[in-house]
Formats: structure tokens, C-alpha cells, sequence
């Protein structure tokens, strides 16, 4: 099937009407708009907390949380960066394994708005540091199993935070943050298989355009599921975490 140049199936009406039944007989999809696009990814992720509270959000081996039990873990978080470095648009490294708390970090970084950079402990050294000086990150973001590994890399120099040592007296309401969305979003790593990694970044505004042709051409709705099997460091992850979420 040939794409539409707006991202609509060149198609007619009828069999649109026709596959739309096909995919989802209860007909519980909802477009995302293109009005949509001029927000934040913690806005429109807020939006879906406030319609589905309940709804399972994530779930893995070790975590199942719901949409109002993620949203309050990242608030948390982005309050707890929020303390430690105050307003203003500036990296924020990650280092997760694949998992719950990877994405609760992600959301919690945007949520301040920060940019966040994602790293995995499978990582060599070398690269951890590259990455770190590169992106000029002003906080490493990771938990009490990973930060050891993270600590020759920071050179005792960069401030860590530890999401599983967060004070329980953080507040879990939305920040609220007026952020544009032409914001940087992430700055996520190549593999530097040909030379040094290059760092690609990308914008509130290009995320919430790749979500919507997801969602419009798939007729993602909310009784979908979708796996994750990439690394968040990735950048086909977006696809999978974002387009879920």
C-alpha cells in the first residue's frame, strides 16, 4: 500500500471505513490531531493519565504500574531534579536497564524540562564518559544498582541522582512546566561504529509528529498492547515507548 504524502492511506473513503471496522470493530479509536502537535510529550502524556487513571500503562517481569502510578513516579522525579538544578532547559544523562524505571526517568526529565540523554549499564566505560562530556550533561539520573558502574565515568565530578533514594516527601502533582514544543526533547547516541558516536536530537513537537502518523495509520487505540524490545537508548524505541504511552 502506497502512503498518502500527509500520512493518510491513498485510499477511498469507503474502504477506509471498511478497514477501520476490520482493525477495531468496538470503533474505539480516537485520531490524534494534528492541533495535538503544539504541546509537550509531558502534556499529552498528562492528558492520557487524566482519561485512562487506571488503565495499565506498563508492565514487565518486575513492574506493572498504571497510568496514575507512572505519572506520580515521574513527578517525583522531576520534582527531585527540579531541587537539585533548578528551572531551565539542560541535559540530564539516564543510565537504566530495559524496563519501568528507564521510562518513569525519561517522562520524569521531560516533566522538568530537561533534555534527557539515555545510556545503558551494558555500556563500555569509554563510551559512558564520551557521552557524558559530549552532551554536556549536568546531572546523571540512575539507581542504586547502576551507579557504581556510572561513577568512574562522572569522574566524581557530575552530580548523581538516585531514583531509588528519593525523598518520600516529594510531591507526585504534575509540575506543570510551560515548556514549547519546539523544546529538545532527547539527545540520543549512534553507535559510533564508524568513528566517535554522534549525538541526534530531537524536538517535543517531531515526537508528538511521528506518534500521530503512528496512531492515525495503525488506528492505535486504547485497548492496544505494544511490545518493547529495544533498549530506550535506541532511537526505534521512541516509536514503541511513545506510541504507546
Amino acid at each position: 500500500m502506497h502512503a498518502h504524502p500527509r500520512g493518510t492511506p491513498d485510499i477511498p473513503a469507503a474502504q477506509r471505513a471498511i478497514r477501520a471496522r476490520c482493525l477495531h470493530p468496538t470503533g474505539t479509536f480516537v485520531e490524534f490531531t494534528r492541533a495535538e502537535l503544539e504541546q509537550s510529550l509531558a502534556s499529552r502524556f498528562e492528558q492520557q493519565v487524566a482519561r485512562y487513571p487506571q488503565r495499565l500503562a506498563i508492565k514487565s517481569r518486575h513492574h506493572a504500574l498504571t497510568y496514575a502510578e507512572l505519572n506520580q513516579a515521574a513527578n517525583r522525579l522531576a520534582h527531585a531534579i527540579l531541587v537539585a538544578r533548578g528551572p531551565g532547559a539542560e541535559p540530564v544523562a539516564l543510565l537504566f536497564a530495559p524496563g519501568a524505571p528507564a521510562i518513569t526517568a525519561m517522562l520524569g526529565v521531560l516533566k522538568a524540562g530537561k533534555i534527557y540523554v539515555p545510556m545503558t549499564p551494558s555500556d563500555p566505560p569509554a563510551r559512558l564518559a564520551y557521552l557524558l562530556e559530549d552532551s554536556q550533561a549536568a546531572l546523571l539520573v540512575t539507581n542504586c544498582q547502576h551507579a557504581a558502574s556510572a561513577r568512574p565515568s562522572t569522574r566524581e565530578r557530575l552530580p548523581v541522582l538516585k531514583t531509588d533514594e528519593l525523598d518520600l516527601g516529594l510531591s507526585a502533582e504534575n509540575p506543570d512546566l510551560a515548556m514549547p514544543p519546539d523544546a529538545l526533547a532527547y539527545i540520543m547516541y549512534t553507535s559510533g561504529s564508524t568513528g566517535q558516536p554522534k549525538g541526534v536530537v530531537d524536538n517535543h513537537r517531531n515526537v508528538l509528529h511521528h506518534m500521530m502518523r503512528v496512531t492515525n495509520e495503525f488506528r492505535v487505540c486504547a485497548e492496544d498492547r505494544q511490545t518493547l524490545l529495544r533498549s530506550y537508548s535506541f532511537n526505534g524505541a521512541i516509536r514503541d515507548i511513545f506510541g504507546a504511552l
